[in-house]
Parts: structure tokens; C-alpha cells; sequence
């Protein structure tokens, strides 16, 4: 039988706070076996080396300086960002407490099982911060990438039930903004700034030290493994090739290298790892209680929500037109434009040697034509014409 490696978020600096806990002797004890081991990785983009001592300190050195409140957010799974934080605090004899329901799951499980330590003494309940001097306080929290209901982002929209920004606060986010992210995250800080926070975040100084693999860890990891296959994961396609690059490098065939897109299967058998029938995947749409399966739908809900419709009726006795009426539903500037539009479906009207699919196709275009050169969109458009 096979069995895979999911490496998972890493790093293997020689500095790294709690790599005596990283038991690395079980993952070359799998090899043992001789069993096929897939090799599926996570990857520190593009960047070459490894994690720096200083960076990892650095954040204990800004909590040295600080004579105010520090809140940090960062992210609840990052355990040796967390031990780290715990350890400036008790250095800089701050009190430390936590808040968001993720982080304080997380460090209660790893206190559990050993893989965070923290003083008794240093800990206190979220609630009894605010009676704690401030610059005897730091407080851990969720929301490094903006997340609507993440403690940071509450905080900075006035909306957290226990906390709120005293002038003078420093927050550091420890944590690269996610690619998708940039705008929460911006939106975040600025609102911090307008609440009278300093705030420090990642390109102003090195708070942030990566929880992710660089170039040398990961070769570092492909030969404590050998793998047979290797299925980078995790960050945009850029990301997966250089690590796919990478892995051809370090000598792991082309063949056995798989860069998978979304819906992909893989089939792992005793005859090796290819790639199996596309899954079905994407966007699920549901209309009250019924699923959309249909590109055309939504293509027709947007427009009628950016454009808006045009409900043109016209009536026409013997080879006569008249009645024009217009009803429009989300145009911009109705009475003026629908008063434009009168005139210019009137021009058509008049050429009476036109049959009524011509005019309506004529009517149509001048429309579209009047509304793409005003607003680079078009309306919805529905032409009624009624014989009587």
C-alpha cells in the first residue's frame, strides 16, 4: 500500500523557536516501508534562502521600544509565531491575552499537548485587559487578512464587544496579506489610523517572519524524502511552477511532477499517479431553492443589474405607427434619456418602407449605439409592436 506526505505549512530553519518539537525522524521513519510516497508541498512563492534569525526577533525588539497597548494579529495556526509573541511577552514583563474564538481554540489545544508553553502567571482573561496598564498589556488576536468577522477588523469598525482602539495603540499584523486580500486588509488598517492606532504591517518592518518554506528548506525537505512523485499546492499558478521547476531540478522526473487546476483527479494505484476524469467544479449558483446550472443566466441577471431594462411599445393601424411608450426599469437619467430615445425610435417609425422585423432591428441597434457612447453599456432592450 502507498502513502502520501502532506507536508503542510513549514519551515525548517536551523533558528526556527520550536524545531526540537518537529519531529522529523518520523517522516524519514515512513520511508522505511520502501511504500511509494507522493510528496505534496506547501511554497514560500518565489524567494530564495532561508528564514532569517533576525527577522523572527525583530517583533521582540519593537515590543521592547513600545511604552503603549501592543495588539498583534496574525494567524491562529502559526504555533511557533504564537510561542514566540508569548516569549516577548514574558521578556518584556507584559501580561498577554487572547482574542478570537480560532486563536483560543488553537493555543488551548497546543497548551494541551505541549507544543505552546505559557506561564500561568502572564495569562489573563480578554474581559480584565482593560484593567491592566497598557504598557503592561499585549493582546494575541485573529483578523491579520481582514476578515469580516475577524477580532482585528471588529476592533477597527468599532464593532468588538469587549475591546476598542485607545490612542496611542500599536498593532502589528503579523502576516502577508493573501492574494485577494489587499483590499480588506487596507481597509482594515486605515480604519485603525483613523481610530488613532499606530500600526505596523508587513513592508514597513520585518514583523512578519514566514510561516511558509523558502527555496533551500524545500530542497532541504525533497532530499530528506526522495519522493517518487511530487504535487505542488497551495498559491497562484506562479507559485506551483517554481516549485515544480524546483523539483525537476532536484532530480524528480518530469513525469512525476503534477501541477493539478481545479476539478482535477488524481488517481493513485499500483501502477503509479496520473491524472484521472475531470470532477465537475466551479461557482454554484442557487435561485430561492433551485440550482442554476446556467452561464446565461447569470450573464443576464448581471446586465440587468448594471444596465437596467427598456420596454418599448408601439402600436400600428394599417401603415400607420403610433403610441409610442417606453417604460424603463434601472436606466440612469430616465425622463431625459427616455425623451432621446422617443425622438431617435420616431426617425425610424417615419420610413414607412421598412417591415416590422427590420424596424425593430434598426431600433434596437440605434439604442444600443445611444447608450454604449453615453455610458459604455447597454439596457435590456424588448420592442412591442401591436397591429390592430
Amino acid at each position: 500500500m502507498s502513502e502520501y506526505i502532506k507536508t503542510d505549512l513549514f519551515n525548517l530553519a536551523a533558528n526556527q523557536l520550536n524545531l526540537k518539537k518537529k519531529n522529523i525522524k518520523s517522516v524519514v521513519d515512513l520511508l522505511d516501508s520502501g511504500n511509494t510516497v507522493p510528496f505534496i508541498a506547501r511554497y514560500r512563492k518565489e524567494m530564495t534562502g532561508s528564514l532569517d534569525e533576525e527577522e523572527i526577533r525583530n517583533i521582540e525588539e519593537k515590543i521592547k521600544l513600545s511604552e503603549q497597548r501592543i495588539l498583534i494579529a496574525t494567524f491562529s495556526t502559526n504555533i511557533d509565531r504564537i510561542q514566540h509573541i508569548i516569549e516577548a511577552a514574558h521578556k518584556t514583563n507584559r501580561k498577554i491575552a487572547f482574542s478570537g474564538y480560532s486563536l483560543q481554540k488553537t493555543a488551548k489545544i497546543a497548551i494541551k499537548l505541549g507544543y505552546i508553553s505559557l506561564p500561568e502567571e502572564i495569562l489573563i482573561p480578554l474581559a480584565e485587559a482593560k484593567n491592566i496598564k497598557k504598557e503592561k498589556t499585549i493582546i494575541l488576536m485573529t483578523g491579520s487578512q481582514g476578515e469580516k468577522r475577524a477580532s482585528l477588523t471588529k476592533l477597527s469598525r468599532g464593532a468588538h464587544r469587549e475591546l476598542e482602539i485607545i490612542p496611542g495603540d500599536t498593532v502589528f499584523i503579523s502576516a502577508t496579506p493573501i492574494p485577494g486580500n489587499e483590499i480588506s486588509v487596507a481597509d482594515t488598517i486605515n480604519q485603525l489610523y483613523k481610530k488613532g492606532a499606530r500600526v505596523i504591517y508587513n513592508g514597513m518592518m520585518d514583523v512578519h517572519a514566514s510561516g511558509h518554506a523558502y527555496k533551500e528548506e524545500m530542497k532541504m525537505m525533497i532530499n530528506l524524502i526522495k519522493p517518487r512523485y511530487l504535487i505542488p499546492v497551495h498559491g497562484e499558478f506562479r507559485h506551483l511552477y517554481h516549485h515544480a521547476q524546483l523539483g525537476k531540478k532536484m532530480g524528480i522526473p518530469v513525469e512525476n511532477i503534477f501541477i493539478t487546476d481545479n476539478g482535477d483527479k488524481l488517481e493513485l494505484s499500483s501502477d503509479g499517479l496520473k491524472i484521472g476524469e475531470k470532477v465537475k467544479n466551479g461557482n454554484i449558483y442557487i435561485n430561492n431553492e433551485e440550482i442554476i446550472d446556467d452561464n446565461n443566466f447569470i450573464k443576464e441577471r448581471k446586465k440587468l443589474a448594471k444596465s437596467g431594462v427598456l420596454n418599448i411599445i408601439v402600436t400600428k393601424e394599417k401603415n400607420k405607427y403610433s403610441n409610442l411608450n417606453i417604460e424603463s426599469k434601472g436606466l440612469s437619467n430616465p425622463d431625459k434619456n427616455i425623451t432621446e430615445i422617443k425622438k431617435l425610435i420616431q426617425k425610424v417609425l417615419d420610413n414607412r418602407n421598412k417591415n416590422i422585423k427590420d424596424i425593430i432591428k434598426e431600433i434596437t441597434s440605434r439604442i444600443d449605439d445611444f447608450f454604449y457612447n453615453k455610458y459604455f453599456s447597454s439596457p435590456y432592450i424588448f420592442i412591442n409592436i401591436l397591429n390592430i
